[in-house]
């Protein structure tokens, strides 16, 4: 795994047209790489997570998979990626996407929303950070 750059926006395209109903355009890549981060599966170029920061928030916007790959860990791979020192973490998920919706759940996301056009929940995860306390004296 490593960084997605603007290098990477023809072979993210590609994956795209393949796996979502809504794919991202060129501008919409570029401007997703620009304003956040993204990691891709690069060997050869099987998989990308890409994810977006807002005031502590870390939202993952796109991951996935070619399906000629799909349940051979890659996924998993690029979550935890994303998950690196993120404390709060939101994405969407198609209701029907079952092994999606399994992987999330081993981690810890919650559905917190439906988004009803889009036939989608809207999934969180929020860590509890360790609280720190004065030493107690006697």
């Amino acid at each position: 795994i490593r960084p997605a750059g603007i290098n990477d926006i023809e072979s993210i395209i590609e994956l795209e047209t393949t796996l979502f109903d809504n794919p991202m355009s060129e501008r919409m890549l570029q401007h997703e790489l620009t304003r956040g981060r993204g990691w891709v599966y690069d060997d050869p170029f099987t998989g990308y997570v890409l994810v977006r920061f807002d005031s502590g928030l870390t939202d993952i916007t796109r991951l996935g998979v070619s399906t000629l790959v799909q349940r051979r860990g890659i996924g998993r791979q690029l979550l935890e990626k994303a998950l690196e020192g993120a404390p709060d973490v939101m994405l969407s998920v198609k209701k029907s996407n079952g092994p999606a919706l399994t992987l999330y759940g081993q981690y810890g996301f919650k559905i917190v929303a439906v988004l009803g056009g889009a036939e989608a929940y809207v999934m969180r995860r929020r860590l509890q950070l360790p609280q720190t306390s004065e030493p107690q004296t006697s």
